[in-house]
């Protein structure tokens, strides 16, 4: 059997795609407060004027999501059942991108059949949100297109599974052929809007303190990411992760 290897990264899309993708949703993040400075919110407005459809995942009512065509006030920690409830009705109702999914998906067979028991009524006990409205939200995701999903601490490092969470909600976007296109999932980096508010460059430790300093650190606890070790003319970093 040939050896198969994955690899897990991040995929985004920047300012410049807003225009192109027929439907955002935000799902736990928070651009109207996180991102005025990279341009985030006056995009995403910009898009709805245009036409974009908006759904906002987020247990609050956020001024983003009073904006948004259907706001699903999930309840906190549920996320990743209102994500598998999202692929049983893209699965079981077809609106998946067969093809890509032929060609780029690896063990969508046994997707299918994990997410047959995680029904919208499932998830309705779980989350709060009705079921009618993840079939609505399932059925706009797999009609729309390009998708793209914007994810935020909410539904990550904030939650006991949210790796797993990020997990399902990354294969809706797999599975329904939103990945590397304008619009959807970009991969890379895309050129950011200009910032609402100039600020000067920021002096680094590094260029303040003594030349000599850094060869003094020795307690484990200092910033390692400012210690360097001199090899020749050769400048090496020290590793993050010490064992």
């Amino acid at each position: 059997m040939a050896a198969c290897k994955a690899t897990i990264g991040y995929s985004s899309s920047g300012p410049d795609d807003w225009n192109k993708t027929k439907l955002i949703v935000n799902w736990g993040a928070n651009p109207e407060a996180s991102g005025p400075n990279l341009g985030q919110p006056f995009n995403i407005l910009n898009a709805l004027e245009k036409g974009t459809k908006l759904i906002d995942i987020r247990p609050m009512l956020d001024p983003l999501g009073s904006k948004a065509d259907y706001w699903l006030p999930v309840r906190p920690g549920t996320d990743g059942a209102l994500a598998l409830a999202i692929l049983n009705i893209i699965i079981n109702e077809n609106l998946y991108d067969a093809e890509f999914v032929e060609k780029w998906c690896y063990g969508f067979d046994k997707l299918s059949a994990h997410v047959q028991s995680k029904t919208p009524e499932w998830a309705e006990n779980k989350t709060s949100i009705p079921a009618d409205k993840i079939r609505l939200t399932a059925r706009m995701i797999g009609t729309l297109k390009p998708c793209f999903i914007k994810m935020g601490n909410g539904v990550g490092d904030q939650t006991g599974d949210g790796t797993s969470t990020i997990s399902s909600i990354c294969l809706i976007s797999a599975i329904t052929g939103n990945l590397d296109v304008p619009g959807g999932q970009m991969s890379g980096s895309a050129p950011f809007a200009p910032p609402m508010i100039k600020l000067n460059a920021i002096s680094k430790l590094e260029e303040k303190a003594p030349t000599d300093l850094f060869d003094k650190l020795v307690a484990p606890e200092s910033p390692v990411w400012y210690q360097k070790i001199s090899k020749g003319n050769t400048v090496l970093l020290q590793p993050i992760i010490r064992l």
